[in-house]
């Protein structure tokens, strides 16, 4: 097919610019980059005179297609020749000029309308997107951003240039804590209380963040110089307002920490993991704020450090067995004695609980340590046994973590029925908190513990009478009063309660157990309330299992 343009014969430039492969071509005919001899397709004749149909090859004709056009043509018959262009022209009008423009002009519109689609799918597909982003970036419980939505806020807004006049205010709250006193529901209501607290410190170019279940982060632009700590006392203050106190349940753990961003601070995961070193031991220390000083960082750096051995402590038996004495409150004489843990490290000698403890908490190792301990204590037990020192009896933590697993009492059971000693001088010291969690059955955790024939004992009662309304079906064997209550003797309110507390031990017939006792008028004051168990730094120091035991075979115990 040949398409004029405009009325144009461009046949010659065609071939003379080697962009056809073949032109068509008269007898006078001439193109300067055709060669060969004319390929004849038809002879014929039109309105009574000779017309013929040829064609010349272009230089740009591949050597290929002149073949097998040629051979093709040779054994075709001139009757099938003629039918092939009667069909060709049938297929192929004339072209209408008054056609063409309408064609044109319906092309046009379809092209508008088109496009007008393309640019109508565009922005729905942008506003999918940007929906999806939103809600991909939003934590569904509080409606705030999430930790994505933080990292993309700091690729794109902390640069070299600002990140030194960022601030990260970090938020820890203890959801786990709240959630078993308070319930979820309730949890989710304060988070959104405090929420709102702090969205009155939050200008335009700050974010404020949902980073993890317990854990929000506020990310200031400053513009000036020194810490924007001012606003931070009253923040605390309005948030513990939110919260309400009239159950006395200390259900509310929460603390902040204050980093303010150096310039080769480029992981958000490392400012984080230094916020949050600092506002969790801040919220262990019941401090409200804590500022991540350089001190507080070198520090962080080295638990940092430590983090990495706690795993391989575990694994190559790095922790060793210490026991702390209980002794008798009004003879004085030992009766038995706490197993507790001791870190040994290779390189930095003894780390006390204070330091390792929250290690594997952050590392979810701590039922890992439980079990390690119990196993040693067991084994600690079967050796006085067998030697004939059947009196001393020992006792454990157990965790709220290892205690809300759901494999505990079969760890317990498979490690205990291991070894062989009177199963009463085992002891398993249960957190208080754990009885209160809605996933544990507490009457038959404690039943099947007592199945087993060990002691029990609910740890850490410092929260005044709650604890004892939940005693009196519990099945305990004692209550072991916390070290804040003992430090609160020579106080009008902690003589009272721990006065009372210790009646009420009585008249429920348990075992009242003091720990933490550190001086001689706390002493006193416990023998005269007819304490029946002390235990302190003031009576006796941890000392580890084998000096324990020598001081048994040597009868000075």
């Amino acid at each position: 097919r040949y398409y004029p343009s405009g009325g144009k014969d461009r046949r010659a430039e065609l071939a003379d610019n080697l962009q056809v492969d073949m032109v068509s071509a008269g007898l006078s005919d001439s193109f300067r980059y055709a060669k060969g001899e004319e390929i004849r397709l038809l002879d014929t004749v039109e309105n009574g005179e000779a017309a013929g149909y040829r064609f010349l090859f272009t230089d740009a004709a591949p050597e290929e297609f002149r073949e097998s056009l040629s051979a093709f043509l040779l054994k075709t018959s001139q009757e099938q020749k003629t039918g092939m262009l009667i069909e060709a022209s049938g297929r192929y009008l004339p072209v209408n000029r008054k056609n063409m423009k309408r064609i044109g002009f319906a092309g046009a519109l379809l092209g508008v309308i088109l496009l007008a689609v393309i640019l109508m799918q565009i922005r729905r597909y942008r506003r999918l997107k940007t929906d999806l982003t939103r809600k991909n970036e939003t934590d569904m419980e509080t409606g705030i951003e999430n930790r994505e939505c933080l990292e993309r806020y700091f690729i794109s807004h902390v640069n070299d240039k600002t990140r030194v006049l960022y601030r990260m205010f970090y938020f820890y709250v203890d959801t786990k804590r709240f959630d078993r006193m308070r319930g979820h529901q309730e949890t989710i209501r304060f988070l959104k209380q405090m929420l709102e607290v702090l969205k009155d410190y939050t200008d335009k170019p700050d974010i404020l963040a949902r980073v993890s279940e317990d854990v929000f982060v506020l990310m200031r632009l400053l513009g000036r110089e020194g810490l924007d700590i001012d606003w931070t006392e009253e923040a605390m203050e309005r948030i513990r307002g939110q919260f309400d106190n009239t159950r006395h349940d200390n259900a509310l753990r929460v603390a902040m920490s204050v980093y303010e961003l150096k310039a080769d601070d480029h992981s958000l995961s490392d400012v984080l993991y230094m916020a949050g070193q600092c506002a969790w031991d801040a919220c262990r220390r019941g401090e409200d704020c804590r500022i991540c000083t350089e001190e507080e960082i070198k520090a962080q750096e080295e638990t940092q450090r430590l983090q990495g051995d706690v795993k391989r402590a575990l694994e190559n038996g790095e922790f060793h067995l210490y026991i702390q004495y209980y002794v008798d409150a009004v003879t004085g004489r030992i009766l038995g004695g706490e197993g507790l843990s001791r870190w040994e490290h290779p390189a930095k000698g003894l780390i006390m609980p204070g330091q390792f403890v929250p290690l594997l908490e952050e590392a979810r190792l701590v039922s890992q340590l439980d079990y390690y301990c119990l196993d040693k204590i067991c084994a600690f037990l079967q050796s006085l046994c067998q030697n004939g020192k059947d009196e001393f009896f020992i006792s454990c933590n157990l965790s709220g973590e290892t205690l809300c697993s759901d494999d505990f009492l079969e760890k317990c059971r498979r490690i205990i029925e291991s070894y062989s000693f009177p199963r009463e001088l085992l002891i398993l010291e249960i957190d208080e908190l754990a009885l209160q969690d809605s996933n544990i059955i507490r009457k038959q955790v404690i039943q099947k513990l007592k199945e087993l024939g060990v002691g029990v004992i609910l740890d850490d009662s410092n929260e005044g009478f709650s604890a004892f309304l939940r005693l009196n079906d519990s099945q305990v064997d004692g209550v072991k009063l916390d070290r804040k209550l003992i430090r609160s003797i020579g106080t009008l309110a902690g003589d009272s309660s721990l006065r009372a507390i210790i009646q009420v031990c009585h008249d429920l017939g348990i075992t009242a157990v003091a720990e933490g006792v550190e001086n001689g008028q706390q002493m006193e004051f416990l023998q005269q309330q007819n304490c029946d168990v002390v235990q302190g730094y003031y009576i006796h120091h941890p000392i580890p299992d084998w000096e324990v035991r020598r001081e048994i075979f040597e009868q000075k115990i």
